[in-house]
């Protein structure tokens, strides 16, 4: 017990781990971009978002996607960066809350429950913008521990 404890409570050991899975996690959503099957489901699931939905019309299915793929790579060098310049981490979890709070205002434009039983059953859709909740909790925890080393070293 005393060693879970140990472990658990080094939050900056805690922290590297979460920023490199995190890192990760965008680098994967990343490369899915780059898939064409992914570009098409993308487009359909931003149809009928009043802002997301200039992105396929003005881009193309294809070009919208890749250009989200991109940012979310930029995002992930950010995060990996985080690990020797604070400050890049900090801009990286920025860019993380700003692509969850993008993602997660879907939920307002989209169905999301199960059809013909309604709330709280989610449909899959629904699944998978709700994970984002816990995506986005996380950068904000990762932004908040990169603003502090900021803080710190400028003490």
């Amino acid at each position: 017990m005393r060693v879970l404890l140990d472990f658990f409570s080094n939050r900056h050991t805690l922290y590297a781990i979460a920023r490199f899975c995190y890192g990760l996690l965008f680098i994967a959503f990343a490369t899915a971009k780059f898939n064409d099957g992914v570009a098409i489901s993308l487009a359909e699931l931003v149809k009928n978002h009043p802002l997301l939905h200039l992105g396929p019309l003005l881009l193309g299915n294809i070009g919208f996607s890749y250009l989200l793929g991109c940012v979310e790579f930029f995002c992930a060098v950010l995060i990996f960066s985080g690990f020797a310049k604070p400050r890049l981490g900090f801009y990286g979890g920025l860019l993380a809350i700003i692509t969850f709070l993008t993602t997660l205002s879907l939920l307002f434009f989209v169905p999301i429950w199960i059809d013909n039983v309604g709330a709280p059953f989610v449909n899959s859709r629904g699944e998978f913008l709700f994970k984002d909740f816990g995506l986005l909790a996380a950068a904000i925890m990762l932004t908040s521990f990169d603003a502090q080393r900021i803080k710190a070293s400028q003490l």
